[in-house]
């Protein structure tokens, strides 16, 4: 028969664990530190793809909120050039009547006495006719046709349309100058 077999003993007694290489160490911090870089390029991808598509997401807003301006455009036009005006021509009457009553409702025993353009002063009496004994219409050609000077007893009070009108018409061109900008500069 032959020879003695020598068997290598795996005791973990006899051997002492060196713990890992300094390859391992140096591979694991290379590993460590491209995977950092991997992520911080992934995050600094995605932060720029969000930026782009907020970017993309408000511009596109602005598109439409463009188109509907545009759209509306001629609308606010006819507005304030004829429908507004209309209306106050038709109505502005019946508003300085309603403020006359409401002052006669307040105080009867005084007289109200009313100032407004020439051309509002047939109207208004017509507006007032059931209250006219202690209501004064005197015509002023120093008013604008839209506007009335109110007084009764010492207290006096203006009613200016025109000016309620300037607001507005300035209100509803400021919705869309914006887009006549654009426009302009393409």
């Amino acid at each position: 028969m032959g020879g003695i077999f020598n068997l290598e003993s795996f005791d973990m007694a006899e051997i002492p664990d060196p713990g890992p290489s300094e390859d391992y160490h140096d591979g694991y911090a290379a590993g460590f530190a491209a995977a950092t870089d991997a992520v911080n390029a992934d995050a600094d991808r995605l932060n720029h793809d969000l930026v782009q598509t907020l970017s993309d997401m408000n511009f596109t807003y602005r598109e439409a909120q463009q188109d509907v301006m545009e759209s509306l455009g001629g609308l606010i036009q006819a507005l304030i050039e004829t429908i507004l005006p209309t209306c106050a021509d038709l109505g502005v009457a019946r508003q300085i009547a309603d403020l006359v009553m409401a002052r006669h409702s307040e105080n009867q025993a005084e007289a109200v006495v009313v100032h407004v353009h020439p051309d509002q002063q047939r109207p208004v009496q017509d507006a007032t006719a059931d209250i006219t004994p202690r209501v004064k219409i005197l015509a002023d050609p120093t008013l604008s046709p839209h506007t009335a000077w109110i007084g009764q007893a010492g207290t006096d009070s203006s009613f200016d349309l025109d000016r309620c009108l300037a607001d507005i018409r300035q209100i509803l061109t400021s919705l869309y100058p914006d887009t006549q900008r654009n426009n302009a500069n393409g």
